[in-house]
């Protein structure tokens, strides 16, 4: 189990590879049994040259094809264990102590088909998680990366903020880092979540631990945390002003990244994304039934914001503002940092 744990929560290539030649006696094999078991399932869109999913021109899915095979994997009770656990603690061995593997923590996004061409290319609007409550301070706002194709090795990046540095290559993942689909170079622009890693242990022995934020971020703490895990999209504030937004009707939706972190031989901190699913299913229908039958409104009605909560740097709840930096929390769930003097 603890090869699936690797396989699963980090992306290990060489972990799936053991797997397969564990189980099938070669990668070749295990391939071919992976074959047998999706065509069973009615995947015959599906076909599998190797276990880690590694670029191949003859290795291919359909979105249908995953759905089926996803959905009967969720029937399987240590499949849902591992894929929502946010981390785990590889037992010592002859080499190495414990040591922790570790998902990541993203954003979530969401935009409204304004000009009705059926793309993603209005304004996005950021899901606003507990940074922007507790570590206002240390969010990085209007944060905008750039990388630059550098075949097979370490992938260089500099940012907005006068930063540089490397994504770089480790054991987990040998393939190409950089999208060979995409021209060099590609920037990415967002927020920049506070780094939540920490190196406990020594230069010889390291031990690196990190930290959950408290809601409003993907694969940050376990499933069965439903408070952590789910999002409202009421939630949406404007990237730049921070402003909350006041969307009726949500048509597409983006997770990315909120990290800018390397932690040792964990290496980049990223993520794993199984999937989503609606908390309010029928009302959700309801809104679109409506929407088709009345149309969707074309401008976004504005709301009197009335504050409901003052907070420290450190989340505690105030009864008033005190001196120093204090967070101001609004009725229509937006925050604002103030300085009291």
């Amino acid at each position: 189990i603890y090869l699936c744990y690797a396989a699963i929560l980090v992306s290990g290539n060489d972990a799936a590879t053991a797997i397969a030649e564990g189980l099938g006696g070669s990668v070749e094999s295990f391939a071919g049994m992976m074959n047998e078991a999706a065509y069973a399932l009615g995947c015959y869109s599906t076909h599998f040259v190797n276990a880690n999913g590694l670029h191949d021109e003859n290795h291919y899915t359909t979105a249908r094809d995953l759905a089926v095979m996803s959905r009967i994997a969720m029937q399987n009770e240590d499949f849902r264990m591992i894929v929502s656990a946010p981390s785990y603690t590889l037992p010592k061995d002859n080499i190495y102590r414990a040591r922790s593997i570790i998902n990541g923590n993203n954003f979530v996004a969401e935009s409204k088909d304004e000009n009705k061409n059926g793309l993603p290319d209005d304004l996005w609007y950021e899901i606003s998680g507990s940074g922007d409550r507790d570590s206002i301070d240390k969010m990085v706002y209007n944060y905008s990366v750039t990388y630059t194709k550098q075949a097979m090795q370490d992938v260089p990046w500099t940012d907005n903020k006068n930063g540089s540095g490397v994504v770089p290559r480790n054991g987990w993942h040998d393939q190409e880092y950089f999208p060979q689909w995409i021209e060099s170079p590609l920037t990415f622009t967002g927020t920049l979540l506070p780094k939540n890693g920490a190196d406990e242990g020594t230069a010889q022995d390291p031990y690196w631990v990190l930290r959950f934020y408290d809601y409003g971020y993907v694969d940050n703490k376990p499933n069965k945390d439903s408070t952590a895990c789910s999002i409202n999209f009421d939630w949406a504030v404007d990237p730049v002003t921070r402003e909350h937004a006041d969307i009726d009707f949500v048509d597409f939706v983006r997770v990315y990244t909120g990290m800018q972190q390397v932690c040792g031989w964990l290496g980049e901190t990223s993520t794993e994304l199984l999937g989503a699913h609606d908390l309010h299913l029928d009302a959700s229908l309801e809104a679109i039934k409506q929407a088709l039958t009345n149309g969707i409104k074309e401008e976004r009605g504005g709301k009197k914001k009335v504050i409901q909560g003052y907070y420290s740097l450190d989340g505690r709840q105030l009864a008033r503002p005190e001196h120093g930096i204090n967070i101001l929390r609004y009725n229509d769930g937006s925050v604002r940092k103030v300085v009291v003097r």
